[in-house]
């Protein structure tokens, strides 16, 4: 798991419930999403993306960002 998702959900117990409750395949996609960019600020930002939709119940990696 890349150290920036890990970080933003070591910060809130709800998106780190949800996402421990996901298939494997699922929090693959998800940290897929993370590690394809470069840059550790956008990589942060992704990764507080991730979390504050897990929260709203949204878990697909296709409709993620949408």
């Amino acid at each position: 798991m890349p150290e920036e998702l890990s970080g933003v959900l070591s910060l809130d117990t709800a998106p780190a419930d949800k996402f421990q409750s996901l298939t494997p395949g699922t929090q693959r996609g998800l940290i897929y999403l993370v590690t394809q960019v470069t840059s550790s600020d956008k990589r942060i930002e992704g990764a507080l993306t991730i979390a504050d939709r897990l929260k709203h119940g949204i878990t697909s990696p296709k409709t993620l960002f949408k």
